[in-house]
């Protein structure tokens, strides 16, 4: 297991709290909801941010989610993903999703590299572990 595999990046909406790899994203900022939907790109919303176009997507199409999961579109912060191709495995800018807040980095060490994380727990927190879907 590489260090950064211990890192991960929490964040909460609708009350509950998520986590995902840190290696999995590439950027997370700041940016209240403005945009609009995008039918021709499929995306729910088409932003520029810091002068670069991100395609943002509402999480239950980015992950699978426990059936009480609730998202609001209107959340101020932003978390964009790698998009890491098999044959390419360079990291470019994927799709990103809204969040309504955000917990900085933490190291989460699981005692069995090979088991798939369900929880981390940071700061007294437990957080649910995403998994992400198969995009085309």
């Amino acid at each position: 297991m590489a260090l950064q595999d211990s890192f991960y990046i929490g964040f909460d909406w609708a009350s509950e709290r998520f986590a995902l790899r840190a290696k999995w994203i590439l950027e997370v900022f700041h940016h209240p909801p403005q945009g609009s939907s995008s039918n021709l790109l499929r995306v729910d919303e088409l932003l520029v941010f810091a002068g670069q176009p991100y395609c943002l997507r509402s999480p239950e199409k980015l992950f699978i989610l426990p059936e009480s999961s609730r998202w609001d579109p209107h959340f101020p912060w932003v978390v964009v993903l790698k998009n890491m191709k098999k044959e390419h495995q360079d990291a470019v800018k994927g799709f990103g999703f809204r969040v309504e807040s955000v917990t900085p980095p933490f190291e989460y060490w699981q005692e069995d590299p090979i088991t798939p994380v369900g929880e981390v727990e940071y700061s007294g927190k437990r957080y649910q572990c995403l998994t992400l879907k198969e995009l085309s």
